[in-house]
Order: C-alpha cells, then sequence, then structure tokens
C-alpha cells in the first residue's frame, strides 16, 4: 500500500538503482568505446573477427532452432490430419516414417554434408570429389554472398572498425562522461545504498582515469571517508594528508582540520553559496547568476546541490535570453539529471508548460483588459531605475492609486523596464506618462517615449525578447 512506511522505502532503493543503472550502464559503454579507441589495429581487426564469427555461429543455432520449430508444427498438422487415431496420446507411440518429419530430413541433410561435403546428384557420387568439390566451393560463395547481401555488412571487419571515434573532440567528450558516471556511482554507493566497498571501486576506478580536475578532489575526500569508516588507516592517511597538503585553501581540508563543524554551518558549504545566488536571481542579477552557477557547478561537481545550480542557471538564462535559450538550457538539466528532482522539473516544464508559451504571435489590442507603460534603462543604470521606481511607487501612494503598481524588469542583458502596471486602456496609460512628465518624476529624452503595451504582449515580449517586432507592428 502507497501509504506504509514499507512502500516508501522500496520506492526510495528502486529510485536509487535506477540512478545505479543509469549510470552504470553509462560507464560500461563508454568503457567498452575507449577500449576500442585504444585498442592498435591488428587488436581490432581480431576482436572483431572473433565477434563476427560468434555472430555467425549463433545464426546458425538461430536457424537451426527456427527450422526445428516450424518442422514440429508443420509435422503435427499432417500427423493430425491424416492419421485418425492422432492425438495427444495416439495409440502404438508417435514415430513417424523418416520423411515425413522435415526436422529428420533437415538434419540428415546436415550430417551428410558435414561427413561427406556438398556431392552432385550423379553416380559413383563417393568418388566424385573434384566434382562435388567444384559445387560445394560454388554453394559456399553464393551462401557467403548472400550472407553480405542480406546483412548490410554486419561480417565485415571495416563495417565495426569505421564506426570507432576517432576526433579528439569527441573521444574527450566520451570520456569525461564516463568519468563523470564513475563519480555519481561512488557517492550512491556510499551515501544512499551504503556499499562502501562499491563506492571505494568507483572511486579508485575514477581517479586511475586521469579525471578532470574538478573531480579529483571531492573523489579523494570522499575516499578519506570510505576508508577512515572501514577502519583502514593506512589508506584513510594517504588521502588526509593529500588533501592537507595540496588542497590547504578548499572547504575540504578546512573539514578534515575541524571535524566537529557542521558543514551547513560552513559559509563555503553548497546549501549557503546557493542561497547567496538565488538571493542574486530575486534581485534580477542574472547575468551574475548564470557566471557563478557555472563556477560552482564546477567546483561542487557531483554534490546533490548541483542539479539546483542547474536549474537556477536555466532559468535565469531564461529570463535574460528568452525562450529558445530557456529551452535548451531546460532540456539540458532533463537529459542530464533524469533522476534528480531537478530533472524531472525541467523535464515538466518542456513538457506541459513550454508548449504554452510557444506561439510567439502578439495578440490584438482588442482583446487587451489590462496594459503597462514601460520605460527603457541601461543595464548599468540600475541604481538610478532603483531611485526612479522608489519615487514612483510613493506617488502612487500619496495619490490614492493602488490600482496601479510598479516594478523593475530585466529584458536581456543590455536593457531594464521600469514597468507601471495596471492601466485599463492605452489612453490611460498615456495620461500617466504625461503627468509623471509633468511633474519630473521622471526624465525621458524624445527619442526614448515609453512604450504602452498590453499585459499579454508584454509577457510575450519577454518570453522571446521580441520587442522591436512589436514596435514594428505598432508603426506600421
Amino acid at each position: 500500500p502507497e501509504k506504509t512506511r514499507e512502500y516508501r522505502n522500496i520506492s526510495k532503493k528502486r529510485e536509487n538503482l535506477s540512478d545505479v543503472i543509469l549510470y552504470e550502464g553509462i560507464a560500461t559503454r563508454n568503457d567498452s568505446i575507449l577500449n576500442l579507441v585504444y585498442m592498435n589495429d591488428a587488436d581490432r581487426v581480431a576482436y572483431f573477427e572473433s565477434y563476427i564469427t560468434a555472430l555467425k555461429e549463433q545464426k546458425t543455432k538461430d536457424s537451426i532452432a527456427e527450422a526445428n520449430a516450424e518442422a514440429a508444427i508443420a509435422n503435427n498438422e499432417f500427423f493430425v490430419a491424416n492419421n485418425p487415431n492422432s492425438g495427444p496420446n495416439p495409440p502404438g507411440g508417435n514415430s513417424l516414417f523418416y520423411f515425413y518429419n522435415p526436422a529428420q530430413v533437415a538434419q540428415g541433410k546436415l550430417d551428410f554434408k558435414q561427413r561427406w561435403g556438398s556431392r552432385a546428384n550423379v553416380d559413383n557420387w563417393r568418388v566424385s570429389n573434384k566434382v562435388g568439390g567444384a559445387l560445394a566451393s560454388n554453394e559456399i560463395a553464393g551462401e557467403e554472398n548472400m550472407l553480405e547481401e542480406v546483412d548490410n555488412g554486419v561480417y565485415k571487419v571495416d563495417t565495426y572498425i569505421s564506426k570507432i571515434p576517432s576526433e579528439k573532440p569527441v573521444i574527450d567528450s566520451i570520456h569525461t562522461e564516463r568519468n563523470y558516471a564513475y563519480y555519481q556511482l561512488g557517492l550512491i554507493y556510499k551515501e544512499k545504498l551504503k556499499e562502501p566497498q562499491l563506492a571505494i571501486q568507483r572511486l579508485e576506478a575514477l581517479l586511475a582515469a586521469n579525471p578532470e580536475e574538478r573531480l579529483v578532489l571531492p573523489a579523494k575526500y570522499n575516499l578519506y571517508q570510505l576508508y577512515e569508516a572501514s577502519g583502514d588507516t593506512f589508506n584513510s592517511d594517504k588521502y588526509k594528508f593529500d588533501i592537507l597538503q595540496n588542497y590547504a585553501d578548499t572547504r575540504y581540508a578546512s573539514i578534515i582540520k575541524n571535524p566537529d563543524k557542521a558543514l551547513e554551518q560552513d559559509q563555503d558549504s553548497p546549501e549557503v553559496i546557493y542561497k547567496r545566488v538565488y538571493r542574486d536571481f530575486e534581485n534580477q542579477e542574472y547575468a551574475k547568476v548564470i557566471a557563478q552557477a557555472n563556477q560552482y557547478i564546477d567546483q561542487f561537481a557531483g554534490d546533490t546541490f548541483v542539479p539546483k545550480f542547474e536549474l537556477l542557471k536555466a532559468t535565469a538564462i531564461g529570463r535574460s535570453k528568452g525562450y529558445a535559450a530557456y529551452e535548451e538550457a531546460l532540456n539540458y538539466v532533463a537529459l542530464n539529471y533524469p533522476n534528480q528532482e531537478e530533472g524531472k522539473k525541467a523535464k515538466e516544464l518542456l513538457d506541459q508548460v513550454l508548449p504554452q508559451l510557444k506561439d510567439a504571435n502578439f495578440t490584438p489590442d482588442a482583446e487587451a483588459k489590462n496594459y503597462n507603460l514601460l520605460y527603457a534603462f541601461r543595464t548599468n543604470e540600475r541604481d538610478t531605475l532603483v531611485n526612479i521606481q522608489d519615487s514612483i511607487s510613493q506617488y502612487l501612494d500619496r495619490n490614492n492609486l493602488a490600482k496601479l503598481s510598479v516594478s523593475r524588469d530585466v529584458y536581456d542583458s543590455a536593457t531594464q523596464y521600469l514597468a507601471i502596471h495596471g492601466f485599463k486602456s492605452k489612453v490611460e496609460a498615456l495620461y500617466f506618462a504625461q503627468r509623471l512628465k509633468e511633474t519630473k518624476l521622471i526624465a525621458i529624452k524624445e527619442e526614448e517615449e515609453p512604450v504602452v503595451i498590453s499585459s499579454a504582449n508584454y509577457r510575450i515580449i519577454q518570453l522571446h525578447k521580441n520587442v522591436e517586432a512589436y514596435k514594428n507592428l505598432e508603426s506600421e
């Protein structure tokens, strides 16, 4: 039952096993590819010749099994149709005349060929070696040609060798993906499945595979913890002294020096840093958020907070660069973290939310219910914009204009909008713009007149970053 503790425990184990299945699959596949990449030509040829031989043997077995199955069905149908005493247990047993049993006939032909080879149907066939040999050669050649034609190169060594990656960027990508899978497996076995020996195996294999620098330190720290917990003083001390000597300024070294210090209180912990970055996100400092997220994704590689940084970065990209960039960023999160909550959230957004936002066409003003007044400012004018926003908010309060509100909205990396919301018509918005100008609450140049736009269309230009298309539409 779903509401029981047992169900929750089993579900949690199944989720963890899903992660294991995913990353073990990646590690196994990529190890196999890299083994082929680093083989010399002779070893590759030998490897695939052996593989092709096994394929042919298996095909022969499958063909015989299929023929036997078909023969058994045909024989049963023939026997039932022609024997009035047939049935599950016919009297006199189930023996049949040899040539009425296609399976026995096929086996007999196979035994004959194995003993005598292919022979022509002529007198003195036993001594007709030359003719039989020629016939056999022709048959074999014909069979091989048919195999090559039907199987489309599946029995050619070159078919497989041609598919082995040779470009360095591709090989590096396979290598990086494999190393990350090993690291994730080490953490899953250590933290979630409580399998320390499997965790040690994967992390040691990672360090032996010349991993990226960002994975080296966290792998060593986790190995230090694993060996220490298992009582292996020699190996735990090896990694402890390595970290203290070569990574003395890192949070890992700090934790080793001060083991009683809670990680969540550490100002350099992923949790504390994530909260700081999220505050920047709330302040609409999207460029800063993206840069910081990239930094901490590398720094905390493999940590449970990495997917959170990834999703936050994707959202910041969407707010500053628009729909297409947001879709691409979400797709990356969904593909790389399919079993984490953030990956599932990204997949849900891609499947359910983004299709509703895809349309970049503007809605007619006849359908509009609310309008906004937009003043554009450069990004580096943030302080000025904040002061103006405060002044207008106070003006709205003094004049009991509670139906109106003001916000500061980032448009892209170069532009921010001071947006005043709540107007019921364009005329009302333009009248209010004139009042602001007269009271000198906002100073603008003639060529920087505000834009009046319906709330629906404002949402569209923020999603698709197409304000110029809107201006052109209005000027027509």
